[in-house]
Formats: structure tokens, C-alpha cells, sequence
């Protein structure tokens, strides 16, 4: 006993001064960076806290405006995946970095805030009027060779471009931020993108949840050379490629998909569900010379002179649950070897204004939820009695009724739940262990159905081996794959017998997911 009193006491000592160990520092308008950083005397300069965090401290930016005279470097240390360092708004406040009249532009790349560091996680603040005063591009944002990054509630705008994160970044989640009113006039309006995730290789994941681009003087989304893995879901694009008057600026692409340098077609690298564009200059979806497979499922291309813009690779893609109308060409390009179909006006059901509750766009860029989620408009979702409700085919994703809706938002709810089979009701789960359930709501096993590959997606990076494994409905293992560690999105080759199959994803000991999967020929 006394040696399990010692055991406690030691456990309890180095709990306690692992929580002491942890920091809060604070930054203010009316601070100074000769003080010592607490919330009665804070510093000034994200530079200044920087220079004195270490994993798991937090960095709180009281509200108000921070006219800075350089950039702000967070730079040269990193978080660990338990203890990340955190740049936060202060809880009801609102802070907004911009630059002063004296601001020195810095070398490449010319930005407000510069990030390169892992696991960082930057929450609630606004970067606003950081004007582009040469031809390069001026980040609000720039985000370089950093992983395991979380940028949530970001409000970017009125920048030379709104936020970049380029050169080999990965496991990063860009999460309910807004994008909007950049623009370059030093380079003619053709490169303030909202958010652009370029220049990656193909080992790379990343993901955009939860985010708005709007009246971007180029584009909403750029992945320009990204041959990486990309997530895009529950989004919002319009009005990209205008200027604040109305007149014509750059190309006017609400999301754009490439170019790719490296890629050969073969596998799946886009997965884009329930995002909505419209108004766009051009084009609501573009491939962009994307030379990667696509999963594309409950989209919506509304009021744009295209809708979808495949043109430049005809490859094995996924288009379901889509409702494209009203765009002076809704498909543009060659589909032939696609998976096309369960779409509105392709070429039925047709969709028209009446299968909408409301097609008006206002509060679009409303105020968004408390928790940061997109404002809860009747925009774009279906009226009752419209053809488009259980018009779709069950990919697994959560539906209501016989069969899931066509669009964004699954009739009775908000947009519709990320992927996860074993929590519809509409699949068979009797032979899945009910102990055995998605921990994270999040995570996704596509296409549903499967023919010769599967897509993992959203699942939770850890330091522990990741192992899928199938099983057919009498329990016996059909295939099993070992994941990288830290691997939030795979493409796994995998052909079986058409028929009916479980999927477990475990992370170790623990089960991470379990979903039901459905193969054909």
C-alpha cells in the first residue's frame, strides 16, 4: 500500500505540473511588448508571444484593432499532437490584424500573418485591408510547409488575397472560415483567391469544412498544382471574379480543382460533398486540368454561366446526388467513363425554383451560428413535395425517407451528415456489434457502391497503426489494409465479389468506424 500511495502521489505531482506548465499569454491593441504578456499586462505583437510559447500554451488576442508595423513570423518551433499551440480570440471578442501606414513588406511571401510551424491552431480571428501595394501577392494569410494545423473561425477579407497554404502542408483542417472582398489591382484581379491550397505533392491531406468564399476578385477555392488528397464539404462560393461595383475581374471560379503536375488519373483525390456555387463570373466547379479522380456527391451549380467544367481529362469520376440547373450550360465537358448519375436535369427530374423552399441569396453571408457553423438559411433546400426529395441513391451517407435527397441538405434537417452507415437507418446494421461505432461522427468509407477502389476520409490522425478490415456478413475477413499513421484521407485499391460487406477501421486497440459497404461488378 505504501508503495501504491508513493505511485499515486508521484502521478498526481506530474499531472499537476504538466497542467503548470502550460501558459496563458495575451495580446491587445493597447499593449506593449515590453510587458510581461498576462491579461493585465499584455503584449502587443503576435511576434512577442510568439517568441515565448511552447507546445500547449495559448496565445488570447483581446478585441480590437492590431495595426501592425510587419509581419507577424510564427515561425521556428511547433506544438505536439497533445499539446498544440493556440492563437485565440479572447471569448466575445473580436480581434483584426491589419497592417499600419509605416509597414515594412517583408521577402517572400509578402503576408500579415506568415505560419510555418506544426500543429498550430488558430481560432476566431479577423485579417482584414492588408492591400496589395506591388505585384507580388499579398497574403492575408500565408501558411508554408507546415502539418497537423487548424485554422477555424478566420474571417479574411479586403486582402491582396485572403489565405494561401502552399508547399507541401498537410493533415490541415480549414474550418468555418470566410473568404471574401479580396483583390489585386497591382496584377489585374487574377490571383486574390479566396483560399488557395497549392503547390503540394501527391502525399499530401487536407480539408475545407465548413467555409464561405464570396466577391473574391479571382477565385473562391484554388488548388493550383495541389496533387494532393483534398476534402471539401459543407461550402459556400459565389460571386467570385467581380469587383465591389459589379464589373469583371479574374477567372470567376467558385471552387477550382487544379492544375495537378504528377498525377496519372488513376486515383481518387477530390472528394466534394455538400457544397453549394452560384453566381459565379464563369464557372461554378472546375477540373482545371485536375488530372485525379473525383468523388462528387449532393453538390449544387445554380445561376453560373457553367455549372460543372470537365474538360481537360475524360477519367473514371463519381457525379451523384447532384443538382445542377439553371447555369447557361450546366455540363460542360466529356462524362463518358464517369459514374453520372442521380442528378437533377440529367436529364431528369428537372429542377426548377419551385422545388426550392426559397432561391433568394440573401443572408448568405450572414452571421453564422455560435458554434461557427454556416447561418441556417431556407436557401436551396427542397419544398415539400418536390421530386427532388428521396430522388437520390444511397451512397452512405444519413438520409430521411426511401432514399437520400438530390442537393446539399437532406429534407427535415440542416446539410447533410458526413458519411456514416452504421448510424442510417436505412442500412442493414444487424450483423455490425453495436459497441462497434463511429467515434467521431466524421469519418467517411466511399463511393457507396464500391467497384474497385475505396476512399477514407475524416479519420481522426493518432500515432497508433490504422487497419481497415472487410468482412462479409458470415465473419469472414475479406480484405485488410494497414493505414500510415496520421493518414486523414486514403485511396485504397480493393475489388470484391458484388454483395454485401462490413468495413471496420481500427486504430489500435479501439474501433474507430464501422460501416456497411456494398460491392457490384
Amino acid at each position: 500500500m505504501r508503495y501504491l500511495n508513493i505511485i499515486v502521489f508521484l502521478f498526481l505531482f506530474m499531472f499537476i505540473s504538466t497542467l503548470a506548465y502550460s501558459t496563458s499569454y495575451y495580446i491587445s491593441p493597447s499593449g506593449n511588448d515590453n510587458n510581461t504578456g498576462t491579461i493585465d499586462s499584455p503584449f502587443f505583437t503576435l511576434n512577442k508571444a510568439w517568441s515565448v510559447v511552447k507546445a500547449g500554451d495559448v496565445i488570447y488576442a483581446r478585441g480590437g484593432t492590431y495595426r501592425f508595423n510587419s509581419r507577424q513570423n510564427l515561425t521556428g518551433k511547433n506544438g505536439t499532437s497533445s499539446d498544440t499551440i493556440k492563437i485565440w480570440a479572447y471569448p466575445g471578442e473580436r480581434p483584426v490584424f491589419t497592417k499600419s501606414a509605416s509597414f515594412e513588406t517583408p521577402s517572400f511571401p509578402v503576408s500579415l500573418i506568415y505560419v510555418r510551424a506544426d500543429y498550430v491552431h488558430i481560432r476566431g480571428v479577423e485579417v482584414a485591408w492588408f492591400t496589395q501595394n506591388s505585384s507580388a501577392v499579398w497574403y492575408g494569410i500565408a501558411v508554408q510547409s507546415s502539418d497537423h494545423c487548424t485554422f477555424e473561425r478566420i474571417n479574411s477579407h479586403h486582402n491582396g488575397h485572403g489565405m494561401g497554404i502552399r508547399d507541401e502542408c498537410n493533415h490541415n483542417l480549414v474550418l468555418n472560415c470566410d473568404f471574401h472582398h479580396n483583390l489585386d489591382p497591382v496584377t489585374s484581379y487574377g490571383n486574390a483567391d479566396g483560399l488557395a491550397i497549392a503547390y503540394q505533392s501527391s502525399s499530401v491531406e487536407n480539408i475545407v469544412r465548413g467555409c464561405r468564399m464570396w466577391n473574391n476578385s479571382d477565385d473562391g477555392l484554388d488548388l493550383w498544382d495541389n496533387n494532393g488528397n483534398l476534402v471539401l464539404e459543407n461550402s459556400w462560393s459565389w460571386r467570385n471574379g467581380y469587383l465591389g461595383n459589379g464589373s469583371a475581374a479574374g477567372d470567376g471560379c467558385g471552387f477550382k480543382f487544379g492544375k495537378t503536375s504528377t498525377e496519372n488519373g488513376t486515383a481518387f483525390k477530390r472528394t466534394v460533398r455538400n457544397t453549394i456555387s452560384v453566381y459565379n463570373r464563369s464557372r461554378g466547379y472546375m477540373q482545371n486540368s485536375a488530372n485525379v479522380r473525383f468523388n462528387f456527391y449532393n453538390n449544387i451549380a445554380w445561376k453560373n454561366p457553367k455549372g460543372l467544367v470537365f474538360s481537360t481529362y475524360n477519367l473514371a469520376h463519381v457525379f451523384r446526388n447532384n443538382i445542377v440547373f439553371e447555369n447557361d450550360e450546366n455540363w460542360n465537358g466529356d462524362y463518358s467513363k464517369s459514374v453520372r448519375d442521380h442528378n437533377s436535369n440529367d436529364p431528369s427530374p428537372e429542377a426548377s425554383a419551385a422545388d426550392f423552399m426559397s432561391i433568394d441569396t440573401t443572408g448568405m453571408s450572414g452571421k453564422r451560428k455560435a458554434d461557427g457553423g454556416l447561418p441556417d438559411l431556407n436557401f436551396m433546400k427542397l419544398a415539400a413535395g418536390s421530386d427532388l426529395v428521396d430522388a437520390g441513391v444511397n451512397i452512405g451517407m444519413a438520409y430521411n425517407g426511401k432514399a437520400p435527397d438530390l442537393g446539399a441538405y437532406e429534407a427535415g434537417s440542416g446539410i447533410s451528415a458526413a458519411p456514416d452507415a452504421a448510424q442510417n437507418t436505412n442500412v442493414d446494421t444487424t450483423h455490425i456489434d453495436p459497441a462497434e461505432k463511429d467515434q467521431s461522427g466524421q469519418i467517411s468509407i466511399l463511393p457507396y457502391p464500391a467497384k474497385d477502389h475505396l476512399t477514407i476520409s475524416n479519420f481522426n490522425p493518432g500515432n497508433e497503426q490504422a487497419v481497415l478490415t472487410i468482412k462479409d456478413f458470415a465473419g469472414n475477413v475479406c480484405f485488410e489494409a494497414k493505414l500510415e499513421n496520421k493518414t486523414i484521407m486514403a485511396n485504397i485499391p480493393v475489388s470484391l465479389a458484388p454483395g454485401f460487406y462490413v468495413a471496420q477501421l481500427k486504430r489500435g486497440d479501439a474501433v474507430q468506424h464501422v460501416q456497411k459497404l456494398v460491392f457490384v461488378k
